[in-house]
């Protein structure tokens, strides 16, 4: 015959009671916004300078570091939004477009020099390394194309030929 003692009830109402309540725990936790980690192997990394990132993992990750002019509106890369540039005109020809930049977006330190104000010398100064068949692997991406500091927020950007808007703005 098995008996069980006074003891061993209590001591097996506190185990069941202890699970229960450790599986309720997540349940009384506020829901966070989620999060996407996304892992990559840096020793497949070549390059983090964007104008020489030509292979998938390269660009993936210099795409996620750096910030362009505009960007595609996430969840719907029909539509692109400012992102350095705060608003943007195109001429009626289609071959000036002008940028406006918003003020105090910060540049990281680098390198011993210290944080500063992005303006549009410094955007110029990308653009123009990116337009150099030397220093990028996109050059002729930009054949055609001048570069020009208006004011320190603004930018403008000549074409040879003009482009259709309805090809970058469906």
């Amino acid at each position: 015959m098995y008996r069980t003692s006074p003891n061993s009830l209590w001591k097996a109402g506190l185990v069941l009671v202890l699970l229960i309540g450790a599986a309720l725990v997540p349940l009384g936790q506020s829901q966070e916004e989620p999060v996407l980690r996304i892992a990559f192997d840096a020793a497949d990394l070549k390059t983090l300078d964007p104008h020489f990132a030509a292979a998938t993992m390269d660009r993936a990750v210099v795409d996620m570091v750096f910030n362009g002019l505009v960007r595609y509106k996430p969840g719907d890369i029909r539509i692109f939004e400012p992102d350095l540039a705060e608003s943007w005109e195109v001429s009626p020809d289609g071959k000036v477009w002008t940028f406006h930049l918003r003020k105090g977006v910060m540049c990281h330190p680098w390198n011993g020099n210290p944080a500063y104000e992005l303006t549009s010398e410094d955007v110029v100064y990308s653009l123009r390394k990116a337009a150099d068949p030397a220093r990028s692997a996109y050059a002729g991406e930009y054949e055609g194309m001048t570069f020009a500091a208006v004011d320190k927020y603004t930018v403008k950007i000549t074409l040879k030929e003009a482009i259709s808007r309805s090809l970058l703005f469906p």
